[in-house]
């Protein structure tokens, strides 16, 4: 390369992989998964910290959805969609975390019905439960240098 600055900044830049014996450059994903099975380390490596979103890994293999939805199938992973129903964040499934429940416990929520929202109010209170409404506060002033300022209202200083 003529331009040894440009040289250096490739050379020198954490996305750019240099191979100074081929005088190569390539460009360096942040994950480097090629493989079903190397997607499905990396999530099981990281599943301490939460899933990862498929546009990360898009850009060390373009096929990466279609990985994604053979471990899926095959019940290796959890994918959490978008609403057009493409995947968006891959999850590692621990089935170790699994719990066997029983046949009568799974009767007993599929029986469970969810009242209408214009019921909910009726129904909570024959229950013996309380909606927000009667949960409104006023605000309680704890710092006297708010004191005598309404924080329901927008406040503008007076000059």
């Amino acid at each position: 390369m003529k331009d040894a600055a440009l040289l250096k900044a490739l050379s020198q830049n954490s996305k750019v992989i240099y191979d100074p014996d081929k005088g190569t450059f390539a460009y360096k994903p942040d994950y480097n998964v090629r493989t079903k099975e190397e997607v499905l380390a990396l999530l099981r490596d990281g599943s301490g910290r939460g899933g990862i979103e498929i546009c990360e890994l898009k850009d060390s293999n373009a096929n990466v959805a279609k990985l994604a939805e053979e471990l899926s199938a095959a019940g290796e992973i959890l994918i959490a969609r978008n609403r057009d129903g493409t995947a968006r964040i891959l999850y590692y499934n621990d089935t170790s975390l699994n719990t066997e429940m029983d046949e009568e416990f799974r009767v007993m929520w599929r029986s469970l019905k969810v009242p209408d929202e214009a019921d909910l109010p009726k129904r909570m209170a024959e229950a013996g439960l309380k909606t927000m409404e009667v949960f409104e506060t006023g605000g309680k002033i704890t710092n006297t240098h708010l004191e005598g300022i309404d924080l329901t209202k927008d406040y503008m200083p007076t000059k």
